[in-house]
């Protein structure tokens, strides 16, 4: 996560702890970051008083490791693809399910008016 996005996150009134970046500048580049450094990136920005960690990048092949980093560090991981469809999920009042992440499985009713308020 670079500064731009850490602002964004503050101004929205989300504080960012800490950030790290894989220093990735284009979609190409982002669609090559393997398991292993979405993994270890994770590991990189976890800490006690963290309760969220957010990794952006929509072409960011992450989905299919939801489950495992959550389960690694015990809180919700959210990525770019799966804030997106938890939206669209929330807006036509119905959730995802399990394999997409903690917040995936969130009441819809919840995430209906959370993305109508941003």
């Amino acid at each position: 996560m670079d500064s731009a996005v850490a602002d964004y996150f503050a101004r929205a009134g989300h504080p960012v702890v800490r950030t790290a970046s894989l220093g990735m500048t284009t979609n190409y580049g982002i669609a090559s970051v393997t398991a292993d450094q979405l993994i270890a990136l994770a590991r990189q920005v976890d800490a006690p008083e963290i309760d969220t960690i957010v990794i952006p990048g929509g072409n960011l092949q992450a989905m299919a490791l939801l489950p495992a980093i959550e389960a690694e560090l015990r809180k919700p991981i959210v990525i770019t693809n799966q804030a997106c469809m938890w939206a669209v999920a929330g807006m036509l009042g119905v959730s995802l399910g399990p394999g997409f992440g903690r917040l995936a499985t969130a009441d819809p009713d919840w995430a209906i008016r959370r993305a109508l308020r941003a």
